[in-house]
């Protein structure tokens, strides 16, 4: 069975939708790079900000300001090169080692849709994506027919298809089902003619189900031709309203891409093959003196370089050795680890929207609105008691972050530690009085006020942290919420269910 797997894992397919893949993703890069770096991001977000906030055990050091911004527009000289298929391997790894690079200078900036831009680079770095429509090619640097083995598709497949039906799964939650908080962005948002939609009742417990059913139903039914089309349509609409709605940035569009994987290998030159007769059509109709019938001959150029066969030069395709079981094995974690990164959020007691242990790299998109307040109090060892100025050392955004995302909390205790050694203050102590409230629950305590959070290392990768409160299972204790809440768990969603239709108890 093995041998059998690595030999159809080799097998050629056509490398056209790859290479259009590899097209889309180092265009849609290159318009971010550009579009953050005239809008003063680097300067704003790093640059100007007193201290960044690491992840835990990745940190990396911030470069001077000058050197930032050659980083990353070097970041756009390889999404071009990308693009263009171009000393590809240097260009794809070289945009993996600096995204990834500024992705773990700062979690404050952490988005679900930077994380799966790096995923996406670092798989198609392991791909043969110039291996078509490439300047590697066309000045001799590939050999062989342009197919590429099954298993370059394979890997992004499995990753598209992991993004979307989780996207819907960690939606199955009570919060979601009753329409929070997207009614309350919706309503939120009158310059939209989606906004009077969710003015009625129905509309706001009905829209978040059909999302779980786009993502958790339509996701598979890509893998299905008969089907795939349609479901794809429907996506692309979907990712268009979520563009017109909330400042997302690429994610849309880099989704929509990716969603192509999905198609048959070969489905730029079938879809070439098929409008080929009407744009013959539309060159016939266009007058002899227009500028148009002058481009013509130059569209039909490029309408046959797309629609041309995959082995155009008349070479059969190129034989690639079997996956070796070391390379398979890798794929294979790989795998498993992108499953349980969203669902690992069962191992922790309370709700991952309070706690936030198990929220990123889950594809958790949409689903909580937090608000925090609170006080840090430091005291000193001589016996002297103040309330640290936030403000003073913090933006709004991380003011927000260090009262609402637990491990930035830390990050900022550390940090005010550190400080005050320096100064002279000695080993201080510090205390968290902190309030949160999500999606516009009542507020209550985050951190035990007890617990001096100087002393805490850092967040745990597996375990609770014991000085983050879990007010849920107070309250399940208090019979003030149903013992199913939280987490939502498949062998609660029949009772959750009877709680909705029958009405909440908190």
């Amino acid at each position: 069975m093995l041998k059998t797997v690595r030999s159809l894992a080799a097998q050629p397919v056509a490398g056209q939708s790859l290479a259009a893949f590899r097209i889309a993703f180092g265009l849609l890069m290159l318009d971010e790079v550009v579009t953050l770096l005239q809008g003063g991001w680097l300067t704003r977000y790093y640059i100007d900000r007193e201290l960044l906030f690491p992840y835990f055990g990745l940190e990396v050091p911030p470069l001077p300001a000058p050197w930032l911004h050659w980083l990353w527009a070097l970041c756009g000289a390889c999404c071009l090169l990308v693009a263009l298929g171009a000393f590809y391997r240097l260009a794809i790894w070289g945009f993996n080692a600096i995204f990834i690079y500024f992705f773990l200078l700062d979690q404050a900036l952490y988005l679900n849709h930077f994380y799966m831009i790096a995923l996406f680079g670092l798989l198609l770095g392991f791909t043969d994506a110039h291996r078509c429509w490439s300047v590697d090619r066309r000045l001799g640097r590939i050999r062989g027919s342009p197919a590429v083995p099954r298993w370059n598709l394979l890997i992004l497949q499995f990753q598209v298809e992991v993004v979307l039906v989780f996207a819907g799964l960690v939606k199955i939650e009570v919060d979601w089902l009753r329409g929070e908080p997207l009614r309350t962005w919706m309503l939120e948002r009158t310059w939209s003619p989606f906004s009077d939609l969710f003015a009625a009742h129905w509309v706001g417990l009905a829209a978040p189900v059909l999302v779980i059913l786009l993502h958790v139903v339509g996701a598979p039914l890509l893998l299905w031709s008969r089907t795939r089309l349609p479901v794809f349509l429907v996506y692309c609409a979907f990712h268009i309203a979520n563009a017109h709605l909330f400042p997302i940035g690429v994610f849309p569009w880099m989704t929509i891409a990716a969603t192509t994987i999905l198609f048959t290998p070969d489905w730029p030159s079938a879809l070439a093959r098929r409008t080929g007769v009407v744009l013959k059509a539309a060159c016939r109709a266009v007058p002899a003196a227009s500028p148009l019938f002058r481009a013509a001959p130059w569209g039909v150029r490029l309408w046959r370089f797309v629609s041309g066969p995959a082995e155009a030069n008349g070479e059969a395709p190129t034989a690639f050795r079997p996956l070796r079981p070391a390379a398979l094995a890798v794929f294979a974690v790989y795998a498993l680890v992108q499953i349980w990164l969203p669902v690992r959020d069962s191992v922790f007691e309370g709700h991952v929207g309070w706690t936030e242990e198990g929220q990123k790299f889950s594809w958790r998109m949409m689903l909580y609105s937090g608000a925090g307040d609170g006080r840090f109090i430091v005291e000193a060892p001589d016996g002297r008691v103040w309330v640290a100025d936030t403000h003073a050392h913090l933006d709004a955004l991380q003011s927000y972050l260090v009262f609402t995302k637990p491990e930035m909390m830390l990050h900022y205790v550390q940090w005010l530690k550190e400080r005050h050694a320096a100064e002279g203050a000695g080993p201080v102590r510090i205390y968290a009085d902190v309030g949160k409230s999500v999606n516009g629950k009542p507020w209550r305590r985050l951190v035990d006020p007890d617990t001096d959070l100087a002393a805490v290392g850092g967040m745990r990768w597996v375990g609770d942290e014991p000085w983050l409160l879990r007010p849920e299972w107070q309250q399940v204790a208090d019979r003030r919420i149903p013992d199913w809440y939280p987490p939502i768990t498949a062998a609660r969603f029949v009772s959750m269910l009877g709680a909705l239709s029958g009405g909440s108890r908190d």
